[in-house]
């Protein structure tokens, strides 16, 4: 566990549950991300996908798979290309704006995903009691991103505070690293855009910390 990052040692925490609702202080990285261009990464975990959507073939999600129309229970034709993130236990479970997103839906799904046999057989019932908090938003380009937080009922939860009492007809604003939301315990975010991915993703595999830039997701 990094508890090292956030100044404490892990005997510094009263329990387990206290250690994963830990905050950072990242007013300077924020400050930081909102000077740079492009978009910054949503949360600190391992980026596993990055690339094109196919709407009629499953999509990585933690090594299983899902549809998209499954994934956002509607179908979304209009999204082409997306970013997969999973955040282990011992990571910071904090969600932040990507770039500056107005949000203009805002659900939840609780029910399991549609995931391959594969995954089905070697682990049954894996899925069972996820639950997903989904951001609809556009961007300053008038782009579409979808942020979908994948949490589980079993012994976890999402708290996402713009759900609560979200209204359709009075949009919600989020300036570039501010906090979406956050995972009670390891969770998978997916985030999706409008626009084909412009570029390789050079930290495909690896690690990356939130709010760590991205560059730009597309061609101006």
């Amino acid at each position: 566990m990094r508890s090292d990052w956030y100044g404490t040692g892990v005997s510094q925490f009263d329990s387990v549950l206290s250690f994963w609702l830990r905050e950072r202080k990242l007013g300077a990285l924020i400050q930081q991300s909102r000077l740079t261009s492009g978009f910054c990464s949503p949360v600190q975990g391992s980026l596993v996908y990055a690339g094109s959507l196919s709407h009629q073939l499953s999509q990585p999600v933690e090594g299983a798979g899902f549809f998209v129309a499954d994934l956002l229970g509607r179908s979304s034709p209009d999204l082409s290309s997306a970013m997969v993130f999973y955040m282990a236990r011992s990571e910071y479970h904090y969600v932040h704006a990507p770039e500056d997103l107005t949000i203009v839906d805002c659900y939840e799904i609780e029910s399991s995903l549609s995931i391959t046999k594969a995954v089905t057989e070697k682990s049954p019932g894996i899925y069972a009691g996820k639950k997903r908090c989904v951001l609809v938003g556009v961007n300053a380009d008038g782009v579409k991103v979808v942020l979908v937080l994948i949490g589980t009922r079993t012994f976890g939860d999402i708290v996402c505070p713009v759900k609560e009492g979200f209204d359709p007809d009075h949009p919600v604003s989020f300036k570039k690293g501010d906090i979406l939301g956050y995972f009670v315990r390891g969770s998978t975010v997916v985030m999706m855009m409008g626009k084909p991915l412009a570029y390789n993703i050079k930290d495909l595999g690896k690690s990356v910390d939130a709010l760590s830039s991205m560059g730009a997701w597309y061609e101006e």
